[in-house]
């Protein structure tokens, strides 16, 4: 969580830090977004299985 202290220490110092702020929230985007579209492809498979199991043979 360091990049959250450097964030809140560039909020602190006011405007024209802006774009060093955009390219942390950017970065911090990436790292979260990588797990959730990770998530998001294994309920993809897991209503799949569903799916396929509650069909009558």
């Amino acid at each position: 969580m360091r990049w959250a202290h450097r964030f809140a220490e560039l909020v602190r110092h006011g405007t024209g830090n802006e774009a060093e702020r955009l390219r942390l929230l950017g970065a911090h985007r990436q790292r979260v977004g990588a797990p959730i579209q990770a998530l998001e492809e294994c309920r993809s498979a897991i209503a799949w299985k569903a799916g396929v199991t509650s069909r009558p043979p």
